[in-house]
């Protein structure tokens, strides 16, 4: 009854399962603090990633989630293609990650067609899927059509390239000292050239 001012939350590795993430899907439709969740390893599979696609359609906070290894498929990351992709107002997710999700060229198309009008996200990890040529070619389209705002036609070169540099720190100090060579990540920078690791 009294206001939670959690602002990360990481619950990974754990045996979250369907009835735990429903859990935390409703309380992220209510919660307005909660910026971070991560349920990497906590076996949410499809219906879960749904319910979360859900929380993130009623306008919570978030701007990380972590979903890896969670078995989510193609039906769970169409489901959150779909919450990315609600207009006129995007989710606030930056960060979302997908790695180690049995996701194919299916889940990859819908996800990128999730791109073509997102606004926010920053950082999509892909890695450690089973995306072949079909769902690569429907994020590589993706990537050609963003990224220029009129709003930013007066930016200068330098503006970007510090831009960029910053976004590129902000990745290396997410990931810490793992091995950045084995990190498969989509990085998305606005109003940059979009560029695939």
């Amino acid at each position: 009854m009294r206001p939670c001012h959690l602002v990360h939350l990481d619950l990974s590795h754990n045996h979250v399962g369907l009835e735990g993430t429903e859990a935390l899907a409703n309380a992220l439709k209510v919660n307005l603090s909660m910026k971070s969740l991560r349920l990497a390893w906590c076996k949410i599979g499809v219906n879960g990633a749904g319910l979360l696609a859900e929380a993130l359609k009623s306008g919570c906070a978030l701007t990380t989630l972590d979903l890896e290894a969670n078995y989510i498929l193609g039906q769970g990351s169409a489901a959150l293609a779909n919450a990315l992709s609600l207009q006129p107002i995007n989710t606030p997710i930056t960060y979302l990650s997908l790695r180690s999700n049995h996701i194919e060229d299916g889940g990859a198309v819908v996800l990128a067609e999730a791109l073509k009008v997102n606004e926010q996200l920053v950082i999509l990890d892909l890695g450690d899927n089973k995306i072949n040529v079909t769902g690569v070619s429907a994020l590589a389209e993706a990537l050609k059509g963003a990224g220029y705002n009129p709003t930013h036609a007066a930016r200068t070169q330098h503006d970007d390239q510090m831009l960029f540099a910053r976004r590129q720190q902000d990745l290396i100090d997410f990931y810490g000292r793992k091995d950045m060579s084995k990190v498969g990540v989509l990085l998305l920078s606005r109003p940059l050239a979009r560029f695939v690791r």
